[in-house]
């Protein structure tokens, strides 16, 4: 069923012409392909939502075309796989949703290069990363935004066996979320 899902997202992308329509189906092409095959849609999302952010004919615009474009870093980061490369396309992908002022985008960002620290054993560095992400977030005055960093923290320190420090950071996100 995969085949058939790739195989028709790339019949319509030869028969169309339109570049946004494109993006989109480049995009989807990256979600549906495995990971060996992800720079083979990225790379060409990547140039084509660069593209269009040049053309983009108001700030809206720009935004989404910018969010599409790191969501392709996304893709290269799967492919490399917790290495430098990785991590270099994670931040990348971090410093465009700060540009955009994508507080969604940032959260998942900052998450996602905490996790990178974690797969490869820096656990320091993934509790700077949260810790980064939790001064954002009670910048904004985001209880859930806080809540999610703080779950985190506390899964960090559970993933320890520092129960006690696990414990209260869990009760700083259920009253975060009351």
């Amino acid at each position: 069923a995969k085949d058939k899902t790739i195989d028709s997202l790339n019949l319509e992308l030869r028969k169309t012409t339109q570049d946004t329509t494109r993006l989109r189906i480049y995009m989807a092409l990256c979600d549906k392909c495995e990971i060996k095959d992800n720079l083979l849609y990225a790379e060409p999302a990547q140039k084509l939502a660069d593209k269009l952010i040049s053309k983009a004919k108001n700030d809206s615009l720009r935004k989404y075309f910018i969010h599409l474009k790191a969501e392709t870093y996304l893709y290269y980061s799967a492919y490399y796989a917790n290495t430098p490369i990785s991590l270099k396309y994670l931040q990348q992908r971090f410093e465009l949703y700060k540009q955009i002022n994508d507080a969604e985008g940032i959260k998942i960002s900052l998450i996602a290069v905490a996790d990178y620290f974690e797969n490869n054993g820096e656990l320091f560095k993934r509790l700077e990363t949260l810790k980064l992400g939790l001064e954002m977030e009670e910048k904004l005055k985001s209880n859930k935004g806080m809540s999610r960093f703080i779950v985190q923290i506390a899964f960090l320190y559970a993933d320890q066996g520092d129960t006690t420090q696990a414990i209260e950071y869990l009760e700083k996100g259920a009253e975060l979320e009351n």
